[in-house]
């Protein structure tokens, strides 16, 4: 799937909102760095969607052409700094698991 692909379902879903967030996620147990994320908003400033956006191509697409459902592997994105000027390399946006993140009462807080 292109970044134009991803542009059109976004398009068809809430008119273009969508944006690049650098965040860490700290659900994870082991500490990891922060990652890039594909982030739309779903209701408001309460909730968003968000994918995450690795530099493991290799290893990703590995992981989908080995999953029995093949169409799982459409719904990668590889992307660019020409296309997303905040990246350094290229990246993949892995579509097939978003995440959910609900705004708790802290500011600039979310879970998962």
């Amino acid at each position: 799937m292109t970044s134009d692909k991803l542009s059109t379902i976004v398009d068809n879903y809430k008119n273009d909102c969508w944006q690049i967030w650098y965040f860490k996620d700290i659900t994870h147990k082991e500490p990891i760095k922060p990652h890039y994320y594909v982030v739309i908003p779903l209701i408001e400033t309460t909730s968003l969607l968000a994918c995450l956006i690795t530099s493991q191509i290799e290893k990703r697409e590995q992981f989908y052409s080995d999953n029995p459902n093949p169409p799982l592997k459409e719904y990668l994105i590889r992307t660019n700094q020409k296309e997303l000027s905040c990246l350094t390399k290229d990246r993949l946006i892995d579509c097939n698991n978003p995440l959910l993140y609900i705004k708790t009462n802290s500011k600039n807080a979310w879970k998962v």
